[in-house]
Order: C-alpha cells, then structure tokens, then sequence
C-alpha cells in the first residue's frame, strides 16, 4: 500500500504565455492523487455582475485559482430558461468563447498544475433550485423551459461530464416550485424514476455553499484570509433524505463566489481522488463518486473498504456474496500542505461513521461507530458487518486542527474567556465527509425482509413488514440463512 505523499513545496518558474507557481505532487494513494478545489464561481457572464468589470473575466477567475493554490476551479455561471422570470442567460458565443474554450485552453498550458472547468448554473430558487452541469460544450436548446429539470437532466446525461445538485435547503417552496418539487422531483411518476433519472449525470451535492457573509453583498464577500465554513446542518440534513431516497450522490464543499477571490473565500473543498492531474483523470475521479466534502483544504481522506481480499473505494456500489458479510474499511487520512502551505500536522483524527443500516426508506443515516487517535498517513482497519442494501459513509475530524483562526461569523465570549454557545464556529478543529459505500447482492435488494431479532422471513409484500420497527428490518435478495418463511398469505 502507498503511503501518502503530503509535500508540497512552490517553485518559482516562468511558463510562455504564463507566470505561475508550480506545486509538487498532491496527496497520493493507491495509485490515485487527490485535487482540491471549488465547483462553484461566478465571472462577468453572470448576469448579477457588472459585464464592464473586465477583471472578473473567467481567464481571470482560473489565472487566480491557478496562482492561489487551487487545484481546480469551475466557473458556473447562470444560464436560465428562456421563460425564466429573472433573465439570467448567457448567450452561445459567451460560453463557447469565453469560457469553455477559453477553460480548454488553459488546460493544455497548465497541465499538471490546474485544471479549468466550464460549467453553468440553471434554474431559479422559486421553481425548482439551482443545477450546475460541467463540461458541456454547447448551452442547452431553449426549448428546455424553466420548469423543464427533468428534460435538462436528459440532455446533461448526453452532453455534459457531470452535474451538481446546489444549496439543497434553498429551494422556495412556492405554487410553481410545488409543481415541479426541489431539482424537479415531483416532474417524475415516483421518487424511485428521480434517483434512476439523476444516478448517471448527478454525482454531487452541496453540504457547504458559502462562507457566512461571502456571497455577493455579504460583509465577507472579499475576503481572501482562509475564513472557516462549517458544513450547513440544514444542506447535511436534505442529503441524507436524498440518499434514503435511494440516490448516490457524493458531498461537496463550494463558495458561490461573485469577487475577486475565486476559492479563496474559505478554506473548504470538494476533494477528488483523481486519476491524475488532467481534465479527463479528475473528470474520472467524479464520475466514479470518489469525492469529498472537507472544511479544510489540506485534509487528505481516503477511504476504501475490502470485501474478500478486493478493494473499494468510496463512492462505489460494492458487491457482496450473502445477506449479511463481514468486511474491512480501511481509512488513511493525513495532512497535505494547503494553499497556505501550512505544514503542521493536525492529527490524530477522529472517525464517525454514519450507517444506514435499512438502506432506502426507513430511518435515515445516523452516527453509530466512532473510533478516536487516529494517527496520519497510516492505514487504519475497522472491522464492520454489513446488509445487503445498506449504505455507509465517514464523518472525519481533526483533533489538532486549530489553524482557521477566523470563524463562521462572529464568534463570542463571556468574562472567563469561555465560548458562548451562540451558534457560530466555536470549534476550530475541521471535518471532512466522505462519499457513501453501497452494499448489495449481485446489484438487487429487497426480495426479502426480516427483523434482526427474530428467525422468520417474509416475502418483500408480507402485511407483517409493517410491524417490523425500522431500526430492525433487513432486506436481502436472498432469503437468510437460519431462518423459516413466514405464510406470508394469512
């Protein structure tokens, strides 16, 4: 097993055409290296910005990720329906122009060192949200209206890398966005259509959308000094109901940025376990779901789990052979140098592991395991039993990870010098959030069902399932070993 590789040191060079710093290699793990960047910025194609401000072009915007440290960044800007009441379009020469290929282009002169991606946000709050697609070359049609999210997903699954579903929590609940339901779920005949709809295009959810204050007239909207964002209890909430919805989905960590301070807002990150560092390897690493949410763009996650001598990694559907199967999660975490080039070392960590035990519906994921002292760069074995259709992901937290001194707002204390509980960023030590593992066999779940503390099982309509209390039921593909058939008939 490769351990991490967690140095990183700038270079002064002088690229034609460029004058940037390099960086050495990120983070390394079994034959992957993790980028750290932001999914979600604006330039002056975006139509609640000055078209004048020529310094927010979106040459600009990848110019200053590149120099500030950044892995990648996306530049998202809006593009609405045609019918949309706030008109915020772009049109086909802007974005084929000035940002796709301008973003392609930046990529041949940096590669290996930043990658730009072209992307645009659609959709309005009042109808159905906000979607970013990435990669796309062309808009979509304008026969694609405002409510259409449903037939804009059908065309980002042919035309686009991926997509990326925003501030899940801010949708408005309003007479037309009732119509169409939070990213268009009440356009599908069932929950069940929506997740099969999204499961080959949308690959990430927002659980950290700004800093507080940092979006376009925010007290922070210009800062550049690393503030902290801690993950948005309301966007955590929203995707655990998506994932007990049966959707997989990764979480990411973004900063909505309208200045001149493109991933540079807070110190939080979407984080890729990428193929290499290219377009096409990071594209790679997001279409396999090996994504993370971090507070802090120096933590290196990676999470992997064993399931008879093959290894996983986060973000995949992972096969088992029996109902219920021991296996092995495997976590090494270490501490790469940010874009601050901090070199301290702020482990040992702490692991939380979120399971979901009845898989889609049910309870949703909750924290059940938490194992302390983890100490960095070492792969860390946790033994676990899991069901066929359960799902699982990794909450992890520094134990020494005091380096955001600016916190999340406006942080109070009383005369002892102590923390007032006043709901700002108190505690400065950062967490990271992994993609989901799913279990099933050989892909199906759900034949049968059963309670864990009880030898009979039921066919998957038995009237007796009812009775099962959520956090007991099981389902499986195939029947338990152990046990007799319920008469499912009376």
């Amino acid at each position: 097993m490769e351990p991490f590789s967690a140095i990183r040191i700038t270079i002064s060079v002088i690229i034609i055409g460029l004058c940037q710093p390099t960086f050495a290699k990120p983070p390394q793990y079994e034959g992957k290296i993790v980028l750290f960047g932001n999914l979600h910025s604006h330039s002056n194609l975006s139509g609640d910005i000055k078209s004048s401000r020529k310094e927010l072009s979106p040459s600009n915007a990848f110019k200053y990720a590149d120099k500030h440290g950044i892995d990648f960044l996306a530049v998202s800007d809006h593009h609405k329906g045609i019918d949309a009441n706030n008109k915020f379009r772009m049109s086909s020469s802007e974005y084929e122009d000035q940002l796709y290929k301008v973003a392609m282009s930046y990529n041949k002169k940096r590669k290996g060192e930043f990658i730009a991606i072209p992307a645009i946000e659609w959709g309005t709050i009042e109808v159905g949200n906000h979607i970013n697609v990435f990669g796309a070359k062309h808009l979509p049609p304008d026969s694609i209206l405002d409510k259409d999210y449903n037939k804009l997903i059908e065309w980002a699954t042919s035309h686009a890398d991926f997509a990326q579903y925003n501030h899940p929590y801010s949708w408005k609940n309003s007479a037309e966005g009732k119509k169409v339901g939070n990213f268009g779920r009440n356009l599908y005949k069932s929950t069940k259509d929506f997740s099969v709809a999204a499961e080959p295009i949308v690959k990430t959810m927002t659980i950290i959308a700004t800093v507080y204050g940092g979006h376009i007239s925010g007290e922070n909207r210009h800062r550049e000094d690393k503030t902290h964002r801690s993950m948005h209890k309301k966007a955590f909430s929203k995707y655990k109901k998506f994932l007990n919805d049966g959707f997989k989905l990764s979480p990411s960590a973004n900063q909505d940025t309208h200045g001149e301070n493109w991933g540079t807002v807070t110190a939080a990150r979407t984080a890729v376990w990428a193929d290499n560092f290219t377009y096409s390897g990071l594209m790679a690493g997001m279409k396999a779901r090996r994504i993370y949410a971090t507070e802090d763009d120096e933590l290196a996650l990676a999470a992997q789990v064993e399931v008879e001598g093959k290894r996983y990694w986060m973000g995949e559907a992972v096969p088992l052979t029996s109902n219920e199967q021991d296996i092995k999660l495997i976590l090494n975490i270490s501490q790469g140098i940010g874009s601050d080039e901090d070199t301290v070392n702020e482990g040992p960590y702490t692991a939380t592991i979120y399971r979901d035990s009845n898989g889609i519906g049910g309870s949703r994921a909750s924290a059940s395991l938490v194992r302390t002292g983890i100490e960095s760069g070492k792969d860390f074995v946790i033994p676990l039993t899991v069901s066929n259709g359960e799902y699982f992901f990794i909450e992890v937290t520094e134990e020494n990870g005091k380096d955001n001194p600016i916190g999340d707002g406006e942080d109070e204390f009383n005369s002892a010098g102590e923390h007032l509980s006043d709901g700002k960023r108190d505690n400065l030590n950062d967490s990271a959030w992994s993609s989901p593992f799913w279990f099933s066999v050989e892909g199906k779940t759900g034949s049968y069902a059963w309670s864990k503390n009880s030898k009979l099982y039921h066919e998957k309509f038995c009237w007796a399932i009812d009775r099962i209390g959520k956090n007991n039921l099981r389902k499986g593909n195939l029947a338990p070993e152990g046990h007799t058939k319920h008469d499912c008939q009376t």
